[in-house]
């Protein structure tokens, strides 16, 4: 997975990192970080907010390293969020 740097392959992949196999989800979240796209930040965002702390870290890192301007207002919007462990991971 991590020789594909197609934006197509965006969507796939943000649903990858609910996978139940976290080796799946890992491969998911590092080919994200190589691509590097902020087409990916909106599904990102949203995926810190999973019911499934993992799948929430594991977007926390990718947008870590993705680092685009955009991603900065989805996650101000999450500080004031009612779980703090959302809170926590868009201040991450």
């Amino acid at each position: 997975m991590g020789e594909i740097k197609s934006e197509a392959a965006i969507p796939g992949l943000i649903q990858l990192l609910e996978h139940e196999d976290l080796s799946v989800c890992n491969r998911a979240a590092y080919t994200l970080k190589e691509i590097k796209s902020e087409a990916a930040i909106p599904g990102l965002i949203q995926l810190l907010q999973h019911e499934n702390s993992d799948v929430g870290d594991r977007a926390a890192s990718v947008l870590g390293k993705i680092k685009y301007e955009a991603a900065i207002t989805g996650l101000i919007k999450l500080l004031k969020h009612e779980d703090s462990d959302v809170r926590y991971k868009a201040a991450y």
